[in-house]
């Protein structure tokens, strides 16, 4: 690709939003945020375009650095761009998952090139609620680990996830670093199939701020029921994904009757 002529034309849309003719629209940070904002939407900053920097846009907009600077700064907080010390700025790209697999939340951001992270926010031994008692097929008073954490993609905060593990699969506390599906394949107890049900909802106020959005922005809740290979339930799973960031892909195919 071109960047010099794709920088060009992205400059020369930019100043219409920056315009005098447009002083009425606020002041010039929001003007020029917006521009970037509409140009992502309408598809001409494509996921991982590298924005031109603060000088040259100040120079060639003919704006104030602190103007840019703003502007970049709100596009950074509202997650639509990733800024990196000593780099340009890039466009912040959605993230995909297929449907079609039993993968975990690591694996699927490594095969997509993302850098996958995690900070434990809880993790405690108790027993298991009425659902959690259906939902794994445990006895009244049984003991699970519920274990809470908050889901990155290259630092972005993307996910908050609670997975519930009964306690005889993972006996001891210590065993479990930044990787459940680690811990549960040395023993020997991973996963090969699971249900899933997705909804969309509004985020409660104390996963808006872990992911850094506003209160009840929209997210999609995933309630994942996984099994053993000889069927019995492993880990009973809740996920809220945010919804400007996080897509789920489906592949269909029709069935065809012979001779059809």
């Amino acid at each position: 690709m071109d960047t010099t002529r794709v920088d060009k034309k992205i400059i020369e849309t930019l100043k219409t939003y920056c315009d005098d003719a447009n002083r009425g629209a606020g002041p010039l940070y929001q003007r020029l945020e917006k521009g970037f904002r509409e140009m992502m939407a309408r598809g001409e900053l494509k996921a991982g375009y590298a924005i031109p920097s603060e000088r040259e846009l100040s120079e060639q907009l003919d704006l104030s650095r602190v103007t840019v600077r703003r502007a970049l700064s709100e596009l950074a907080r509202a997650q639509v761009i990733v800024q990196r010390r000593g780099a340009r700025s890039t466009v912040a790209g959605r993230v995909e998952k297929p449907l079609s697999s039993l993968t975990s939340f690591s694996e699927d951001m490594l095969s997509r090139g993302y850098q996958p992270g995690a900070r434990w926010l809880e993790k405690e031994l108790s027993p298991a609620s009425p659902s959690e008692i259906i939902a794994l097929n445990l006895s009244p008073g049984a003991l699970v680990w519920r274990l809470k954490r908050l889901r990155t993609v290259d630092d972005r905060p993307m996910a908050v996830e609670v997975a519930v593990v009964p306690q005889q699969f993972i006996p001891e506390l210590n065993e479990l670093g930044d990787s459940l599906y680690a811990v549960l394949q040395q023993h020997g107890m991973m996963p090969v199939r699971a249900l899933q049900r997705i909804r969309a909802e509004p985020l409660t106020r104390d996963h808006s701020q872990l992911l850094d959005l506003a209160p009840h922005s929209p997210a999609l809740h995933v309630e994942r029921h996984c099994y053993l290979e000889d069927g019995r339930p492993i880990e009973y799973t809740h996920t809220w994904y945010r919804g400007d960031s996080y897509d789920f892909l489906v592949e269909l195919q029709r069935d065809v009757a012979p001779g059809a």
